[in-house]
């Protein structure tokens, strides 16, 4: 799509540097602290099928949003309905779009009415550190709805004081048939950063607008995102941290759903993303809790001219309590934890539903030898609806080839085994169409990637 888009070549591109430019980050993979999940692992200790995209790789790839960033990693599958990832859904390992699990900063961003609005990201290529993909099911270390893969965006915790902004045009100077407008999208993007004495972060917000592609594909999108955490003085004090932002997606949506019933559809989707955490040290380890709370509001107009027609209202809420507990010895990690999740959804199509999911977790990373990791864990899941549910895993990684003068591994072997599950959506449960039926004792599927 992207392609005819710019078929006749021509996009016209500018861009605005001012004050300053944040640096980027040299690391390989093999270099990389992640979050596995609750433990913070190096990559090369992974015996898991991971991908990772560096703030270096990020600077160089040509693109304005980051859902589009998804579609350059390695094994991931981007669809887009429309431009700059206005409505765009991802696949790992030939599961849908619902089997994936997205999150950023570990804040997940699966939606309870459906996996199409899971791309809406609050926050701008600038602000990211890094992507990590980590490939098959994964639920003793990510939980929910992690059955085919992982996507976790990573941010940076600062940027440096000034602003810096990007401004770009574009046109392939195709026409619509019908209203004889040329075809074009543009944007900018606006990003701060925040110092002070005991607190850093940053601030960005950005605009695009375009009419598309072809007829009744013109977006609006406006999205604004915050990140905060403090500085401790001392080793002993309690770390606060904030993530919060919006996004507001406005576009035609010919085709996206019905074709080719649906050609003159418009969508209205506003999501609200914000998690506050804090972090406390102690001697036998760390305690980390935090509160993740999500909004989606989605508005679909079959006719645009024409609301009272057909339309739909959804409203989907969902609120995430956890608590973990990581522990460390000379040879071994570990993290416990335990958390909840409520949802809410209001429909106009679906109805008034609510359902609570509860978690537990350990996830343990041992080295009994020297140039080999093992990790095991399992996630425990239970609701009234599916009752207890175990979902095991572990992984092992062996250093074949070790050149020390280099510091890290020329040759590993890794094998994985690990399980995870899909909730079903409102949507699959409830909703009941010219091609759906909705089944409410539907049950999570389930998958085991070896």
């Amino acid at each position: 799509m992207r392609l005819d888009y710019i078929k006749k070549g021509a996009l016209l591109c500018a861009l605005f540097y001012a004050s300053t430019t944040f640096a980027q980050s040299g690391e390989t993979m093999m270099g990389i602290e992640i979050k596995a999940g609750k433990l913070n692992i190096a990559a090369s200790a992974l015996g898991s099928n991971i991908t990772i995209l560096t703030r270096k790789d990020i600077a160089n790839i040509p693109v304005q949003t980051t859902a589009e960033l998804l579609g350059y990693i390695e094994g991931v599958d981007l669809r887009q309905r429309g431009p700059n990832g206005v409505q765009a859904d991802i696949q790992i390992q030939g599961g849908t779009f619902d089997q994936v699990l997205v999150l950023i900063d570990g804040v997940r961003l699966t939606d309870p009415q459906t996996g199409h609005h899971m791309l809406n990201l609050i926050v701008p290529p600038e602000a990211i550190e890094r992507i990590e993909v980590i490939k098959g099911a994964s639920a003793r270390r990510y939980g929910i709805n992690a059955l085919s893969g992982v996507v976790n965006i990573v941010t940076i915790k600062s940027a440096n004081p000034g602003i810096y902004a990007t401004t770009y045009v574009g046109s392939g100077f195709d026409k619509d048939t019908t209203t004889q407008n040329t075809y074009n999208n543009k944007g900018v993007r606006l990003m701060a950063g925040l110092q002070g004495n005991n607190v850093q972060g940053w601030v960005s917000a950005g605009y695009d607008q375009g009419n598309g592609y072809r007829h009744n594909t013109d977006f609006r999108t406006f999205r604004s995102s915050v990140k905060l955490s403090s500085i401790p003085s001392k080793e002993s004090d309690i770390q606060l941290y904030f993530l919060g932002g919006i996004i507001h997606n406005a576009f035609g949506a010919n085709g996206f759903y019905a074709a080719p019933a649906d050609k003159n559809s418009f969508e209205t989707v506003n999501t609200q993303l914000g998690s506050f955490g804090a972090i406390k040290k102690l001697k036998t380890g760390q305690l980390e809790a935090k509160i993740n709370a999500r909004y989606n509001n989605d508005h679909y107009v079959f006719v645009r001219t024409n609301p009272a027609l057909y339309q739909n209202f959804h409203n989907s809420t969902t609120f995430m309590p956890e608590i973990t507990y990581n522990v460390s010895g000379e040879f071994w990690q570990m993290a416990l934890g335990v958390e909840a999740r409520k949802e809410w959804m209001e429909s106009s199509n679906l109805g008034n539903h609510d359902r609570t999911f509860y978690g537990n977790y350990v996830d343990i990373a041992t080295n009994p030898l020297p140039g080999v990791k093992v990790n095991f864990g399992v996630y425990r899941l239970y609701s009234k609806e599916t009752g207890q549910r175990l979902y095991p895993g572990a992984d092992l990684l062996v250093a074949l080839l070790d050149q020390k003068h280099m510091g890290r591994p020329k040759l590993n072997f890794f094998a994985s085994w690990g399980t995870g599950q899909r909730l079903p959506t409102f949507t699959d449960l409830f909703y009941s169409g010219p091609s759906n039926i909705g089944n409410p004792g539907l049950l999570p599927e389930s998958a085991r990637t070896i």
